[in-house]
């Protein structure tokens, strides 16, 4: 993270909520977009006052490495719409998230992959039906704290 932002980061030791691991087995039924549309909100429910903060949307960081993925890749949906432009109803909101707005990135192996944790996204577990291996990523988030992250899960 540090190498990446240019800032160091730390664990949120408050939370005991270490960054953790999303692990899946190839299955041609993760060749479909099975994951939810979601934007990473978990910072709302946290108590930061051990840490003197009070974070807020747009100073935030998701961010993936992928450990091992499937033989045909999987990555990143996401969709140029953060949670406070999304004011729309859900079945709105269905109607627009579809493949055509989204913009996919493939996950590399030992690539860390940084993003706006309120920005509308989805997991994309494997890409070819026929793919064989798992998808290991390590997952967290980082709070803004000026000059370094705090991470957490």
């Amino acid at each position: 993270m540090a190498a990446a932002t240019g800032r160091e980061a730390v664990y949120a030791d408050a939370h005991d909520a270490l960054p953790g691991f999303h692990i899946y087995e190839a299955h041609p039924e993760f060749a479909a977009p099975v994951a939810k549309i979601y934007c990473d909100r978990q910072y709302e429910g946290l108590d930061w006052s051990p840490y003197g903060i009070h974070p807020h949307e747009g100073k935030n960081l998701s961010f993936t490495l992928a450990l091992e993925l499937p033989s045909g890749g999987g990555g990143l949906n996401v969709w140029p719409v953060s949670h406070r432009e999304n004011t729309v109803d859900r079945e709105t909101a269905r109607k627009s998230f579809t493949p055509e707005h989204r913009e996919y990135h493939a996950y590399a192996v030992g690539r860390l992959v940084l993003h706006a944790g309120d920005l509308v996204h989805q997991a994309v577990i494997q890409c070819d039906p026929q793919s064989t291996g798992r998808r290991m990523t390590l997952q967290g988030h980082a709070v803004d704290l000026g000059a370094r992250w705090l991470l957490y899960w």
